[in-house]
């Protein structure tokens, strides 16, 4: 089974003033078999976006992620990139029960850190 992980890291979202942003949008990871891709972007507003193709096929055109707190106000616009990094994972593990064995966990996984922009919209 193929997979592919993508994880958006939010421990960062916190007010970093001095961190310059480092991503050049959209970032892009594909599936190690090339036929997935995802893309991560901002939007004009700042706001987190996604979209994945599978095959150059678009399956999820852009989509809004937001993030909602009790008792705060919703997290979806604002944001910058403080950083990214990507990780491949390619390991066998064993199930101890069902129709195959070993099973092959092998996909990409792209980490996003986001913090909270102090810099004015213009």
């Amino acid at each position: 089974m193929r997979t592919l992980k993508l994880s958006l890291s939010l421990g960062y979202l916190c007010l970093l003033a001095a961190c310059q942003d480092t991503a050049r949008l959209p970032m892009t990871i594909t599936a190690p078999d090339e036929r997935i891709r995802i893309e991560f972007l901002l939007s004009d507003q700042q706001a987190p976006h996604y979209r994945v193709s599978c095959r150059d096929e678009l399956v999820i055109d852009t989509s809004l992620m937001a993030f909602e707190f009790k008792g705060q106000p919703p997290l979806r616009e604002g944001l910058r990139v403080v950083d990214s990094h990507t990780t491949t994972v390619d390991e066998i593990w064993e199930m101890p029960w069902g129709e195959q064995r070993q099973v092959r966990n092998h996909y990409r996984e792209l980490v996003v850190e986001l913090a909270v922009s102090l810099r004015p919209r213009e």
